[in-house]
């Protein structure tokens, strides 16, 4: 039987010849695509086959992406509407059985039938198909993994979908393995006609130099990060002559100090909660440096305000103290409240607005990518000082409130139909959110990881031409984050590219 409208559906080959390669390799397969190549509509076709046989479940990873698919399930399928729901952690517990239960076709966040089949509200011989959107966040301790297992002991059959998979086959395979996923089936554009549905992408690198005053509090931050760090090399923590520790350094070491702390010689238990101590000061500080130098004022500010905070409590936290207390610090502090106070625009954050201007002349609809709330929240305001901007910019951030999650799907649909130019977005529009008008993305925060430039990357060039513009500040935090992440990129494409003219046998059943 046959539920997709099809003639709703854009029909490319691409996706037919996808679909017949499914079938053919069985059960159980990933498939990796670019970013608007249509994965969607190849999952609603192996979804079709499968309505017959039972229960499909279509999985995303975060409400907002639930919520689109489970509109598109309305839009492409002619099923009763009753049959079709979107189940997130909104539904109380108690409620969500009797949903599964009347639905054959539904969109979920993960958790909830993780959550769901440990407590008996379902039954697994009902369902027929798991469809796996953003596959590579299968890891060990995400719930895909735990649905994967559930899949595998049932008989159920998964579809993976991603255009990240990973930056290497070992990464991959990882990954394809937890998730119990047997075959591969890539598509890019250089390997099929996808080309002839997408359009270019221009991309420019802006490198802002720093102020004099931000050189002069970065060298002060700086230098007391190097007296912390003498004292973790004193201690036999840190080897090298590095003069600023990566993140990753510094969490082996407290991971290290940790452990240590669990030992019953107290000499080694106070030395080691001494080099916590130290180690989580360097962390906060090395922190409230990077959000100063490569954010903007005021999300330095709201930092420097959750410090003092934690060094008010009746019981302390012993490194913020430390932090707060500290002459040098203060000296910094002092400057960051005079620009708070007198709305002083950051240097990145002016050389935003620049770009701002120019490209609403040209009447596009941009958005701007941001690490978190703090930083929105720094851009709107310096947005709202300029005349031609004010009024002009919505920020969208993940809410756990119906309310909140209303106003988003608000604020969206203002954008879709260009009520709203601009958005200021943390992650929650990365990965899946179809939002076809966008013409111009700005990184104003750089992307952590390869995954999420490339997801970034998709917004844009679906209908016309895109434009990405990744904004760094002159100092060591964010060139190096720039060009460890296009580096990244690159390995990551050239793996797909590489399995998309020869994919090798799967290897990833010996992992498991």
């Amino acid at each position: 039987m046959n539920w997709l409208r099809r003639e709703l559906i854009e029909h490319r080959p691409i996706q037919a010849g996808v679909v017949k390669e499914i079938a053919a390799k069985g059960q159980n397969v990933a498939v990796v695509m670019d970013t608007a190549a249509g994965k969607t509509i190849i999952a609603f076709e192996v979804a079709n086959d499968f309505l017959a046989k039972g229960k499909v479940v279509f999985f995303a990873p975060n409400t907002n992406l639930a919520r689109q698919n489970y509109e598109r399930i309305l839009k492409f399928f002619s099923l009763d509407p009753a049959q079709v729901e979107l189940i997130t952690g909104t539904i109380p517990p108690h409620k969500r059985g009797d949903f599964w239960r009347r639905a054959q076709f539904i969109s979920a966040t993960p958790e909830t039938l993780v959550n769901d089949f440990a407590h008996g509200r379902v039954n697994a011989d009902d369902f027929a198909l798991f469809i796996f959107d953003e596959f590579h966040q299968g890891g060990e301790k995400y719930a895909y993994t735990d649905l994967s297992i559930i899949a595998h002991k049932n008989n159920i059959t998964r579809l993976g979908l991603s255009a990240t998979p990973g930056v290497d086959d070992a990464e991959l395979d990882r990954v394809l393995a937890q998730l119990r996923l047997t075959e591969l089936v890539v598509r890019t554009a250089e390997s099929t006609g996808l080309s002839e549905h997408t359009w270019p992408k221009y991309e420019f690198k802006r490198i802002v130099p720093l102020t004099a005053e931000l050189k002069y509090y970065a060298i002060i931050l700086e230098l007391r990060l190097e007296d912390i760090l003498k004292s973790l090399r004193d201690f036999g923590c840190v080897n090298g002559a590095q003069r600023i520790l990566s993140v990753r350094d510094l969490k082996a070491v407290m991971d290290k100090a940790r452990k240590l702390v669990l030992l019953d010689d107290e000499i080694v238990v106070t030395l080691n909660k001494r080099i916590l101590t130290l180690a989580a000061e360097y962390f906060k500080l090395r922190h409230f440096l990077s959000v100063l130098v490569t954010e903007n004022y005021l999300s330095a500010w709201k930092f420097y305000q959750e410090l003092l905070e934690e060094a008010g409590r009746s019981q302390p936290i012993r490194a913020s103290k430390r932090i707060v207390t500290d002459l040098r610090f203060n000296v910094v502090i002092d400057g960051l409240r005079k620009k708070v106070e007198t709305g002083e625009s950051h240097p990145k954050t002016l050389h935003l607005i620049d770009i701002l201007y120019r490209l609403l002349y040209g009447r596009q609809q941009i958005i701007i990518f941001c690490n978190d709330k703090n930083s929105q929240l720094g851009i709107l305001q310096a947005m709202e000082a300029h005349t031609g901007l004010r009024g002009r910019a919505k920020v969208v951030h993940s809410e756990t409130s119906k309310r909140g999650k209303a106003e988003t799907q608000r604020v969206l649909e203002a954008f879709k139909t260009g009520e709203v130019p601009i958005l200021i977005s943390t992650s929650i529009l990365e990965a899946g959110i179809d939002i076809p008008v966008v013409d111009t993305i700005i990184n104003y925060s750089l992307p952590l990881e390869e995954a999420t430039m490339i997801q970034r990357r998709g917004r844009v060039g679906r209908f016309k031409d895109g434009y990405i513009y990744y904004l760094a500040m002159e100092h060591q935090f964010d060139l190096s984050l720039l060009y460890a992440t296009f580096a990244k990129t690159r390995k990551m494409l050239f793996m797909i590219r590489n399995l998309a003219k020869d994919i090798k046998p799967s290897r990833q059943l010996s992992l498991w």
